[in-house]
């Protein structure tokens, strides 16, 4: 709505202008009211985003007394949900489309006795405006406040391409406080492509290729390495 108010003050400009010649009071009254509506839609829209985030946080800190949490985190369309379904059997839509997770879902498993929540949060994209960044602040705050980030790639894809998406995804991730959090690289989609990232760990979710080894290492990471 923000972006759109300049081009709205045109177009009722032009609008009244043609609707009422010689403009006047009457004309600056209507484009008045029309704005104050917007920004009035606009201050509850924020209102709402603010409380949401405040019971986010709140969620946050309650699951994190019980276990561990690990966010997946990466470009959009990687294959986040569905290793999210490969990691804890857990099922949840899956689309070929952008934006397929708009807000955190968790589920949990457990591996040698020790028990993770896992979050599938919103894929990252190129030149992604400020203000939806805004907008999913909640569930790019999920991954800020994991204790451990899977940052997913597309093993399909060319490895310039890969690592394009790679630095654009570090670069988002120190942007919203996560860059010190800890990070394993994991390839999905092994079974249709090749490994190109050296050190990262290698997986289908598809398949189930790989799953186990994963679990251990991030068992590895959060528990044995702490």
């Amino acid at each position: 709505l923000k972006r759109k108010i300049p081009y709205l003050k045109m177009y009722l400009s032009r609008r009244v202008k043609s609707e009422h010649p010689g403009f006047g009071g009457s004309g600056e009254f209507i484009i008045h009211s029309t704005l104050t509506t917007i920004h009035r839609r606009i201050k509850s829209l924020e209102r709402s985003l603010e409380k949401f985030e405040t019971r986010a946080s709140m969620q946050r800190d309650r699951r994190k007394k019980r276990a561990m949490t690990i966010s997946l985190a990466g470009y959009t369309n990687v294959g986040k949900t569905s290793l999210l379904h490969a990691l804890t059997g857990v099922r949840k839509p899956v689309r070929d489309e952008l934006f397929t997770t708009l807000r955190t879902k968790t589920a949990g498993f457990s591996y040698n006795g020790t028990r993770f929540l896992l979050n599938d949060t919103i894929g990252f994209i190129r030149n992604l405006p400020f203000q939806l960044i805004y907008a999913f602040n909640a569930t790019l705050m999920d991954i800020a406040a994991s204790d451990l980030i899977l940052l997913v790639h597309d093993s399909t894809l060319p490895l310039e391409e890969v690592l394009k998406r790679k630095a654009l995804c570090e670069d988002t991730l120190s942007g919203i406080g996560a860059g010190a959090v800890k990070r394993l690289d994991v390839e999905n989609k092994i079974d249709r492509g090749r490994s190109v990232l050296e050190g990262s760990i290698k997986v289908s979710a598809r398949t189930g290729e790989g799953i186990e080894e994963l679990k251990e290492e991030i068992h590895k990471v959060l528990v044995d390495g702490r």
